[in-house]
């Protein structure tokens, strides 16, 4: 598990704060106005009881975590900031940076999913690496990282629109970008919420379920199979070895029979 930050190790000290600035790691972009007001207003009361975290750096001090505290006491007129120090890498900045932010939860989840991203592809975290250090379960963490597949023309309507995950996760469900734009378009212009979203998608797919098909059923299947086994024991009685596996999807059972050439 990468190495993460902790305040203990530190000494916290007042500086300027026109002398901070933004982080280039700093995966939020959007900060809303009515948080940052209510902050500054907490600010103004009761001062900035957690410190920010920066690196000193030849211009200044480069801000690590805490850009909302930073940024509401601007607004509130102070001219210092209690803060943390660190001298610590790019690597370090990034990871703890990214971890700050996704821990908060205060990013959209599209930011939320291409922190991880990052995490995974510049700083070789696994998925069970980010489960840990945001407190998230296996299946939200994959689930925020399928968003990622979403074109980028669609993520940007989807924000735009205030629309919610669970609409961009329907949007997933649909087999071509043509199809899942000409979704969008509607989802946005009928102002469909989820449950109608979801029963929209499955009305766009539902032709290619209704195809007419052959379905097999669970004692059929085990009719087959066992039909399978009694001729590979044929073929076993003939002396002959095979090397038979067995496995099946949500669309196929698939077993296969490997007969050597020798044996």
């Amino acid at each position: 598990m990468p190495f993460l930050f902790t305040k203990a190790q530190n000494i916290v000290e007042s500086i300027s704060v026109d002398s901070i600035y933004p982080s280039k790691f700093q995966a939020r972009t959007v900060f809303s106005k009515k948080e940052l007001d209510e902050l500054c207003e907490s600010v103004k009361r009761h001062g900035v009881i957690n410190p920010v975290l920066c690196v000193k750096r030849a211009d200044g001090y480069e801000l690590i975590a805490g850009e909302r505290r930073l940024r509401a006491s601007r607004m509130a007129g102070l001219k210092t900031i209690p803060a943390i120090v660190v001298a610590k890498d790019d690597r370090f900045c990034a990871e703890i940076s990214l971890i700050e932010n996704l821990q908060r939860k205060q990013l959209s989840f599209f930011e939320e999913a291409e922190g991880y991203r990052r995490l995974i592809d510049e700083f070789g975290f696994t998925q069970a690496d980010i489960c840990a250090a945001v407190s998230k379960t296996q299946s939200a963490v994959s689930n925020k990282l399928r968003l990622l597949k979403l074109p980028k023309g669609a993520k940007a309507i989807i924000t735009a629109s205030n629309l919610t995950e669970r609409h961009a996760r329907e949007l997933l469900r649909l087999p071509s970008t043509p199809l899942l734009y000409e979704a969008l378009d509607k989802i946005v212009a009928k102002g469909l919420n989820v449950p109608q979203t979801e029963e929209y998608v499955s009305s766009l797919l539902a032709p290619q379920k209704n195809l007419p098909q052959r379905t097999c059923k669970v004692t059929e299947m085990k009719i087959f199979i066992n039909t399978l086994n009694k001729a590979v024991g044929l073929i076993k009685k003939s002396g002959i070895k095979p090397q038979t596996s067995l496995s099946e999807d949500e669309e196929f059972v698939e077993y296969i029979v490997k007969i050597p050439k020798s044996s």
